[in-house]
This record gives structure tokens, sequence and C-alpha cells, in this order.
């Protein structure tokens, strides 16, 4: 009976199934996907509807659904009718989502709805005595365990957006996780090669900033294998990273490049 986290899947079934394949994923064994199950691949949705009819999956949700809850109609029609549709469908690779989203019944739109919006953003886990949480990026301590309908769109959107390895003024925080000394913490977001480069990690050669493993500064790991940018690089290795939480050994799951 293991624990197994993994990050920014963006869509790419295929590589997600291999990976479970690759963990020897079991009925006993536990999964958390903290963000970006969707969008840029083209299952998202997919992905999604897994995860919610599994019962040993659950989903922390990124800032790629916060962006489709807020622009998918929430009474399950098949319109974009929220005020981030045009960041959502256009500059975030929402449109290949949305139009599997549209091929579902309305009962299974408006049930999916729901469900993400009982989805906790912050989730604290102990194993071997350790308190690791798990987040799609930020941390707020006092919004542990809260559901995605429960929070306000400035406290979603920080814990979604929010990144140390970020450059932009915005979305960019300082080190915060080392204020934390007794927690592990676990996020996504930002791929492992970026994150490599930021000037947290120091003087890093071109092979380190290519290698597909979890980036550790202190007590945070990243595990964004970099999906977002799909299996078309070749100067980058790029996919999946599942990382073991009772013993925090990675695996990783690569993209066989077709160019």
């Amino acid at each position: 009976m293991a624990t197994y986290v993994v990050s920014d899947i963006h869509g790419y079934m295929d590589l997600f199934r291999k990976g479970l394949e690759i963990i020897d994923f079991k009925p006993e064994d536990t999964l958390y996907v903290i963000g970006d199950a969707i969008d840029r691949g083209p299952s998202g949705i997919e992905i999604l509807r897994l995860i919610k009819d599994s019962e040993n999956m659950d989903l922390l949700p990124g800032n790629h659904e916060m962006l489709m809850m807020e622009s998918v109609s929430l009474r399950g029609i098949p319109f974009c009718t929220g005020p981030q549709k045009e960041l959502w469908l256009y500059y975030n690779g929402g449109e290949i989502t949305f139009r599997e989203y549209t091929g579902l019944s309305r009962n299974e739109r408006l049930d999916l709805l729901e469900w993400l919006g009982s989805r906790v953003l912050i989730k604290p886990l102990e194993i071997n005595g350790r308190k690791i949480v798990l987040t799609h990026s930020f941390y707020l301590p006092e919004l542990e365990n809260i559901e995605y309908k429960n929070l306000d769109y400035n406290q979603a959107w920080s814990i979604t957006w929010k990144s140390m390895f970020r450059s932009e003024p915005e979305v960019h925080i300082e080190n915060i996780y080392q204020n934390y000394e007794d927690i592990t913490f676990i996020t996504g977001h930002v791929p492992v090669f970026r994150a490599r480069s930021s000037r947290y990690t120091g003087e890093v050669s071109d092979e380190e900033i290519n290698l597909l493993k979890p980036i550790v500064i202190g007590n945070l790991w990243n595990i964004d294998g970099g999906c977002a940018i799909g299996p078309n690089t070749k100067r980058l290795r790029n996919g999946l990273i599942f990382l073991r939480l009772d013993d925090m050994e990675s695996f990783s799951m690569e993209f066989e490049k077709n160019i």
C-alpha cells in the first residue's frame, strides 16, 4: 500500500496510463494529482473523469482547473460565459478541453463541475511520521483542506498561480516554504527544467537542467515534468514525474519524441 503524487498531466492520457503501469499502481495504493490535469493535450476531461470515478485517486485543482471553473457555465450548458473564458480558451490551451467537455451530456457536465467544486486545494498528509503538504503551487496554512467552492477567487488564485520559480511580478513569491521546517511540500505548476534555471538553484549545467526528475530545494519538491509543452521537442526531456511519498522515490515517464 503506497501513496503517490503526480502533477501537470495536461491532457495526455496515454502518458498517464503508461506512468501508472511503471509504478505498478494497485487498488490498495493512493494517487493524488496536484493540479493541471487538463488543457494542452487531447484528453483532459477523460483524465478528470477517470480520477473522479476512481476510489483511490484524487485531484487538487491547479490554475488550469480554476480557469475552466471560471469560464464554463455552472448551469452545465455547453457555453463559456465566465470572466476567464478568453484567458482559458485562447492563451492556456483550454479550447481542446472545452470541445471535449461539450461532448458530455448536461448531467455529466453538472456532475463533473460539482466534483471539481468539492476538491481541496491544499492537502496535508502524515506519512511515516512526517507532515507532507500537497498543493499545486502556493501554501496558506489557514486554507488546508478547504474545498474550492468555499474559497474566494483571490484565495484560489494565490494557491494555484503564485510561485517562487516564476519571474512575473504578479505571481512571483519568495521561498516561503523554508518558514515551515517541519513540513515537506510537494508542488507542480512550473516545469522542473525551468525551475532548475531559477536563482534559487545556483549554477546548473545544461545536462542537469534536462533531467526528468524532481527538483528539491530544502523542504520543497517540484514534480512538474513539463507536459505543458507536449511531445514535440527534441531539446528537452519532458513528461510525467510520479513521486512515491512513502520513501520519496521518483519514477519518470518521458514522451516518445515524434519529430
